[in-house]
């Protein structure tokens, strides 16, 4: 019972609002006496596995409304991608496994018909 009224003293309407949602259950049944403290309880762990429950957000961080624990792997490997990305990027190369580029002489500048797309229309035009 301690556990329960500590929940409710921190996410009351989350908690309140959850309960009547997902499974219609009102949280003053328990003060009733017709709920009892071990399901609600049950139905709390429950909700900390629904994306879309106001209590997982509140206890978790607002930041959880809405995803999947799916959706957080993939938020956590695209930042850990980066962090590796940046770790790599300010290393210095081992000159050992790179060879030097081939030196290609480019022209100066570029015209319109000297893409393909271009020749091919002057074609369909003459």
């Amino acid at each position: 019972m301690n556990r329960l009224v500590q929940l409710i003293d921190s996410t009351g309407e989350a908690l309140e609002g959850d309960l009547w949602d997902f499974y219609r259950l009102d949280l003053a049944d328990v003060f009733r006496g017709s709920l009892s403290c071990r399901r609600v309880l049950m139905f709390v762990r429950r909700l900390m596995d629904e994306p879309w429950s106001r209590l997982r957000a509140e206890l978790r961080g607002a930041d959880w409304l809405g995803y999947t624990p799916e959706v957080h792997e993939m938020r956590d490997l695209y930042n850990m991608s980066g962090t590796h990305a940046q770790i790599s990027a300010n290393r210095k190369p081992n000159k050992k496994h790179f060879k030097q580029a081939p030196v290609v002489k480019q022209r100066a500048s570029l015209s319109i018909a000297d893409f393909p797309a271009a020749r091919l229309a002057a074609q369909i035009n003459n």
